[in-house]
């Protein structure tokens, strides 16, 4: 699945996006939001505990929301901004 990266955490992958492998979670059935986060994590063990939210299609998600095909996925740090 392409996750779209932004602020610390795509200096973090140097990317604006990765492609992460659930392959192994979704043989088991649903995605869900906390499976993105922890092979991102896994993938890029200094992501561990930093702090960002998930949004799916423009609207942030909880662990516990089941990722669909063809939704766009984007990590998202605190920012601030004046």
């Amino acid at each position: 699945m392409r996750v779209l990266l932004f602020a610390g955490l795509a200096d973090l992958a140097q990317a604006s996006a990765v492609d992460l492998d659930l392959t192994a979670v979704a043989d088991t059935g649903v995605v869900h939001v906390r499976d993105l986060k922890a092979t991102f994590e896994q993938r890029f063990p200094s992501a561990v505990g930093t702090s960002y939210q998930v949004a799916l299609d423009h609207a942030y998600a909880n662990d516990d929301e089941p990722v669909l095909d063809g939704q766009e996925i984007a990590f998202i740090p605190p920012v601030s901004g004046g």
